[in-house]
């Protein structure tokens, strides 16, 4: 009932909470967030009633339309290519560079960012991170809109760092396909990501995920030991420390060249499409329709 004594009493008069009581399941955008919803981090002072029906919480990650998000046949660039022939997409770099002005040099790291400007994503992180970095060689173009006063501090780093920084404060669809496509290395230092799609769509275009281990992002970066087994970097803190440290180890792989495409295509291969997360889902309903008939039978 909405008595439940775990329930706290603002929860009772609102849908969501009550939803959550009342629910068969509850099923959260990721397993990594599935649990992170049970501690006070992230439970929002609903985690010791979540704790209560921890039984009946799940994570099942979202998916891709795999055939919007395909570099092989994606409009948006000016080549299409798949890790078949990798090699093909440094053309996208090239035109992304000479599309935003910045120099057209293929061994610098093109970082990128396509995000909503909010604290929840990090981006006042990529600030300090990249005044941090200026003493190495990379570019970036950073899109997005938002909090206002994170596209103040994006302008004014633009001007700090002169000629190796593009920011394009706007929602622009057929600009972030580009940039998926074009840039080596894309930052999501995410403070909470329940799923995040951007690393999923940054992996099957051959841009390498910069990400903090939360949520879905957590799930879907491998960041293994053998970088020859990864698909991306994943740091561990939401602070600009760990950020600029993930961020020097993702360009001095990149500056391998025996590694770095094996990471690119180890992310290209990975199976994020809806046609898994539907087999999980439907899977799950299967099971709670059983133990219902179950009930029914007993009762």
């Amino acid at each position: 009932t909405a008595s439940d004594p775990h329930l706290p009493e603002w929860a009772r008069r609102l849908p969501l909470p009550l939803g959550l009581l009342g629910a068969d399941q509850i099923i959260a955008v990721s397993p990594t967030y599935a649990a992170e919803i049970l501690t006070p981090a992230f439970g929002c002072g609903l985690q010791d009633f979540l704790k209560t029906r921890s039984a009946r919480i799940s994570g099942i990650l979202n998916g891709l339309d795999i055939q919007s998000w395909n570099p092989r046949t994606d409009p948006a660039l000016e080549v299409r290519y798949n890790f078949v022939n990798l090699e093909e997409r440094a053309a996208n770099k090239q035109a992304l560079q000479h599309q935003l002005g910045l120099a057209t040099e293929a061994d610098v790291p093109l970082l990128g960012l396509v995000s909503r400007l909010d604290p929840q994503k990090g981006v006042d992180l990529v600030v300090e991170a990249l005044r941090q970095l200026a003493e190495q060689r990379w570019q970036a173009v950073l899109l997005g809109t938002g909090d206002k006063l994170i596209e103040q501090a994006l302008r004014q780093l633009e001007q700090e760092i002169p000629g190796r920084i593009r920011t394009v404060l706007t929602f622009d669809t057929h600009l972030a396909r580009r940039i998926y496509a074009g840039a080596d290395i894309l930052m999501m230092p995410s403070r909470y990501e329940p799923c995040g799609l951007a690393q999923m769509i940054a992996m099957r275009y051959g841009c390498v995920p910069v990400g903090r281990a939360t949520g879905g992002l957590k799930d879907t970066i491998i960041d293994d030991p053998n970088p020859t087994h990864s698909t991306g970097i994943l740091f561990k803190e939401p602070d600009v420390k760990d950020l600029v440290s993930a961020l020097r180890r993702a360009m001095a792989l990149y500056s391998k060249s025996a590694i770095w495409p094996l990471i690119q295509i180890n992310g290209m291969r990975q199976d994020f499409s809806w046609r898994r997360s539907a087999q999980a889902y439907a899977a799950l309903y299967r099971k709670l329709l059983a133990e219902r008939n179950s009930e029914a039978e007993v009762a």
